[in-house]
């Protein structure tokens, strides 16, 4: 395992009034399909706890989440095959 220290990537709603503050750091997750040098990419909040060998996560599909409904999934572990870079712009 290796953790990755990203900078904020500020939410264009934080200074709303109904912002919720537990959400400030949510939108750093989106660095995982920028990580381009590995296969596969582990997202897990630092809330998670393992109760059981973890190695599942490491043979899923190309993408893997719990789905809460068919349009939305838990942020706080999903799993994901990063493509190559492509060579042409």
């Amino acid at each position: 395992m290796r953790v990755i220290r990203v900078p904020n990537i500020r939410s264009p709603f934080e200074n709303r009034p109904y912002f919720n503050r537990r959400f400030k750091f949510s939108l750093n997750k989106l660095y995982a399909w920028r990580l381009v040098e590995y296969t596969r990419v582990v997202m897990l909040d630092v809330d998670n706890i393992f109760l059981r060998n973890p190695h599942e996560l490491f043979m899923c599909g190309q993408f893997c989440a719990v789905f809460i409904d068919p349009c939305i999934f838990h942020t706080g572990l999903f799993v994901l095959e990063v493509p190559p870079p492509s060579l042409t712009i």
